[in-house]
């Protein structure tokens, strides 16, 4: 037999590490305690410059395979290390301010070995200090729908065939920073199906010292990036003014016009016929572009400080040609309000 697969473990944790002092300990802990035991625990510190590779150094367990970078590497980089460096069949995911609950490691390890087609298995997850708790999509073609919208897979909650990420290039991209995350979900989303299993299986703290809060900015450029890449699936060759559009609906990131609205009806078309081969379920997918445009049109007509005739006539265009996404009350209100205007305007 061949050494390498006599060496393989079932799982192997991957942790990077940069700066957490105050949440290390807890976050290790919460992984030695798992039910599921049959792991090893990579964990490697970006030179962090506290006492967070002093805290790692005391734990004696012989599971934990600690390395410290030379120098900050960036997350990207300290995971393709942590992976190469893996023995086991699935890499889970865990960071170092995170705590995983006792059976997440049995409940998707269990999920995995019995549902062969499926590379990757996300959970639901709490948010620390908080009471709220997010459930993403379920089934491997919500998920799909769901990255077109956002990331609806947790990093740290996930754990992913191995085999699978070996077959690419590059595992973690550090050009996609800070969603290298995002950009591998979609760049894997052909070899294999993805699910996040409904139940609470992380505890995921949000601070001030997070990546993707000093980089929001980046992020929501890189992201839409990310959407564009998975919209390739459909070989829909898009130009740079639908590119604009489609990132104003998709990113929200400003109001946007009648006109852009109405370029976004036309996009909507082209789009959906390019998904003729079903990439998308045809019916969710209809159904998502169809509540976009549904939104913008709500938000240009109901949510404006304004009306004037133009506004009115944009109205009334639209409900001719039977894009009637507004309600009769709030129908009402445009109309309403419209008359208000020209009744000061006379």
């Amino acid at each position: 037999m061949d050494k390498t697969l006599k060496e393989q473990l079932p799982v192997s944790v991957v942790m990077p590490v940069y700066n957490c002092e105050d949440y290390i300990k807890e976050a290790v802990i919460s992984i030695l305690n798992q039910t599921f035991t049959n792991f090893e625990f990579i964990i490697v510190d970006d030179c962090s410059s506290d006492r967070s590779f002093e805290y790692l150094e005391s734990f004696k367990d012989e599971r934990i395979k600690l390395y410290r970078n030379s120098h900050n590497l960036g997350i990207s980089k300290t995971l393709n290390f942590a992976i190469k460096h893996s023995k086991g069949k699935y890499i889970a995911r865990m960071d170092s301010d995170d705590i995983s609950l006792p059976t997440r490691l049995e409940e998707q390890f269990n999920f995995l070995k019995s549902n062969q087609d499926y590379i990757l298995c996300g959970a639901s997850f709490k948010i620390i200090g908080q009471q709220e708790e997010v459930c993403f999509p379920e089934n491997h073609e919500a998920i799909k729908l769901g990255l077109l919208n956002r990331n609806c897979i947790l990093h740290p909650s996930v754990m992913i065939k191995k085999s699978v990420l070996l077959e690419l290039e590059t595992i973690y991209n550090f050009n996609m920073e800070p969603a290298e995350d995002y950009d591998l979900w979609v760049r894997l989303i052909n070899k294999g199906r993805y699910y996040n299993l409904n139940k609470i299986l992380v505890h995921y703290r949000v601070h001030e010292q997070q990546i993707t809060k000093k980089n929001e900015v980046k992020r929501i450029d890189k992201a839409f990036e990310v959407r564009l890449r998975l919209l390739q699936n459909l070989n829909c060759n898009l130009s740079e003014q639908e590119k604009k559009v489609l990132k104003h609906i998709l990113i929200k990131t400003k109001s946007i016009n009648f006109k852009e609205i109405k370029s976004f009806t036309q996009l909507k078309k082209k789009i959906l016929l390019a998904n003729s081969h079903s990439f998308f379920e045809k019916s969710i997918f209809t159904e998502y572009l169809n509540s976009l445009e549904a939104k913008e049109f709500r938000n240009y007509f109901l949510r404006r400080k304004q009306y004037s005739l133009k506004v009115l006539f944009q109205f009334f265009n639209v409900y001719k040609v039977g894009k009637n996404h507004i309600n009769f009350t709030d129908q009402l209100k445009i109309l309403t309000k419209s008359f208000i205007f020209f009744k000061k305007a006379s």
